[in-house]
């Protein structure tokens, strides 16, 4: 949670080195963009800037985040869980889409 703002949360990402996810939105049909959902209620999601970067599979320049990234979500009312949808990739590949339960209480 956010210190001050009711029902308003930070997720914080740490990217291992080497790899990066895809931003939100993706820049190529294909690729899962990185989202954060809850079930039933209507969100305010604000993703980070991205970086723009070329890889070997893509002459195409793709928007994605590396390192230590923050998501800052707010809802309407309080939500027990979200859920964190991303694509993991390397320079030459991208692996399966992971979806994962954050639980807030």
């Amino acid at each position: 949670p956010i210190e001050g703002e009711p029902n308003a949360y930070r997720v914080v990402l740490s990217i291992v080195e080497g790899y990066h996810i895809n931003a939100n939105p993706a820049s190529m049909e294909g690729l899962v963009s990185t989202a954060v959902s809850a079930e039933g209620v209507e969100l305010e999601v604000a993703y980070p800037s991205p970086m723009t970067e070329t890889y070997l599979f893509t002459d195409e320049p793709l928007s994605v985040y590396e390192g230590r990234v923050e998501i800052v979500v707010r809802a309407a009312q309080p939500i027990e869980a979200l859920t964190l949808q991303y694509q993991a990739c390397t320079d030459s590949a991208c692996l399966e889409p992971v979806t994962r339960a954050i639980k807030l209480r």
